[in-house]
C-alpha cells in the first residue's frame, strides 16, 4: 500500500494506492450516503492500479495533530466516542469493520480539534479489536502524562484490550463508567470552592477518590505507567510503516481560515534571539504595505493567521496554521500545512506534505500574499 497527497485549488486529498479492490457494495454505500465519522472518498483507476482518493481538506493527520496538541482526557473520550459512532455506522450500513483503518496517518482531526474522521480503506490485515490493542499501545505514549486522569483512563482501556476475548461494548462501558465517576466528583465538590479552606477541599477530593474498585484501578494504572511505558515504546512499529511516494514529511497543525482581516503594522519581523545579528533567509513582502518583511533565522517557523503561528499574517484567506519554513544549515525549505487556500512557490501549488527548497529570488505565496525569498546576513 502506498500513500501520496494531491491537491487542487480548493481541495486536498490523501491518495491510497492499493493492491486489492474494495467490494462494489461498499463503494456504492459510500457514494450514495454521507456516512458519519468517515472521510469521504472515491475510486479511480490509473496505470492499471486502483486509487482511493480521500478528501482531507482543512484537516490534519492524527499523528501530526498530536505534535502540537495535548492528548488529554477530554480529547481521549471524544476520540473513543467517535470510534464508537464509526463502528455503529458500519453496522447500520451492513459494512465490514475490518475496513476501518486504525493507523495514525489514516485518521484525521477537524480544524477545531473537535471532530475525528476515520478511513474506510482496503481490508485491514488485523481485525478491529487487534488493531485497537496495537493502537492503544501507541496512544499510551502520546497521552498527556501531566494529567493523571487521562493516563489512568487510557490504561483502563488498554488493559481491557489485552484480554483475549474482549468486545468493543466492554470498551464503551469503561468510558461510560468514567463519565459517571467524573460527574460524581463534580457534584461532590462545593459550588463555591473559593469559600472553602484549601485543606478541607483537598480532604474532600481524597475522600472521593478512596472508593474501592476505582482506587484499585488507579493504583494499578500508576504502577503500569511507571514500569511498562518504556517497553511499550520499544514494541511500537517504526514510524512510516507504510510506503509513501516521497517519504515521511514533517507537517503541523492545520486550521481553517478565520473570518477576519486585520492590517499588519510595525517594524520588520526578526525571528531570532534578542541581541543576535540576524543571519539566514528573509521574505520580502511584495505588496504595497510597509513593515511586513520577515527574517528567518530559526530552524523552524510556522506561518499563519492564528495566534499560535510564529509568523502571523492576519488576512482572511490565510489559514490559522498555513505553512512551515525550516532551515537546515544554509538551506531553507517550505511546506504547506494543508491550508485551505494553498501555498505557492514560483506559481506552483504545493501538495500536502510536500517539502521544497526555496532559493534566492523565488516567489512565495500564502493564499495570495506574495513574498520574495532572499538571503540575509547581519
Amino acid at each position: 500500500m502506498e500513500i501520496t497527497y494531491q491537491r487542487t485549488m480548493r481541495q486536498s486529498f490523501m491518495v491510497i494506492i492499493a493492491e486489492t479492490d474494495m467490494p462494489g457494495y461498499h463503494l456504492d454505500m459510500f457514494r450514495r450516503n454521507r456516512i458519519g465519522y468517515f472521510l469521504e472518498f472515491d475510486v479511480a483507476m490509473a496505470d492499471g492500479r486502483t486509487e482511493y482518493w480521500y478528501d482531507i481538506t482543512g484537516r490534519q493527520a492524527f499523528e501530526e495533530y498530536l505534535k502540537g496538541n495535548k492528548l488529554d482526557g477530554d480529547f481521549f473520550k471524544m476520540f473513543m466516542a467517535a470510534l464508537k459512532g464509526c463502528v455503529e455506522n458500519v453496522e447500520s450500513f451492513l459494512l465490514d469493520e475490518g475496513y476501518i483503518m486504525l493507523e495514525p496517518e489514516m485518521i484525521y482531526v477537524g480544524a477545531a480539534g473537535e471532530e475525528v474522521y476515520f478511513c474506510y480503506g482496503i481490508l485491514a490485515q488485523e481485525p478491529l479489536h487487534r488493531q485497537l490493542r496495537r493502537f492503544m499501545e501507541y496512544l499510551l505514549t502520546k497521552l498527556d502524562h501531566s494529567e493523571r486522569s487521562a493516563v489512568e483512563l487510557g490504561y483502563l482501556v488498554y488493559q481491557k484490550t489485552l484480554e483475549p476475548n474482549f468486545t468493543m461494548e466492554e470498551i464503551w462501558e469503561i468510558l461510560r463508567r468514567e463519565d459517571v465517576w467524573s460527574k460524581k466528583e463534580e457534584r461532590s465538590l462545593p459550588e463555591k470552592q473559593e469559600d472553602v479552606p484549601a485543606k478541607e477541599t483537598e480532604e474532600k477530593i481524597v475522600q472521593i477518590r478512596e472508593n474501592g474498585e476505582r482506587m484499585l484501578w488507579r493504583e494499578r494504572a500508576a504502577a503500569f505507567i511507571r514500569e511498562q511505558r518504556e517497553s511499550i515504546i520499544k514494541k511500537l512499529p517504526p514510524a512510516g510503516a507504510f510506503k509513501r511516494g516521497e517519504g515521511k514529511k514533517e507537517y503541523q497543525v492545520v486550521f481553517a481560515p478565520e473570518d477576519f482581516k486585520e492590517e499588519m503594522s510595525g517594524d520588520t519581523v526578526f525571528l531570532g534571539a534578542e541581541g543576535e545579528e540576524p543571519v539566514g533567509g528573509i521574505l520580502r513582502f511584495l505588496g504595497e504595505e510597509c513593515g511586513r518583511d520577515i527574517f528567518l533565522d530559526q530552524k523552524s517557523v510556522t506561518v499563519g493567521s492564528g495566534k499560535d503561528a510564529d509568523i502571523q499574517i492576519q488576512v482572511k484567506s490565510v489559514s490559522r496554521m498555513h505553512a512551515r519554513i525550516t532551515r537546515e544549515g544554509h538551506v531553507c525549505y517550505l511546506e504547506d500545512l494543508n491550508s485551505r487556500n494553498g501555498t505557492w512557490v514560483n506559481g506552483r501549488l504545493l501538495n500536502y506534505k510536500e517539502k521544497v527548497e526555496i532559493l534566492p529570488e523565488d516567489t512565495v505565496e500564502f493564499a495570495g500574499e506574495r513574498y520574495c525569498f532572499g538571503i540575509h546576513r547581519g
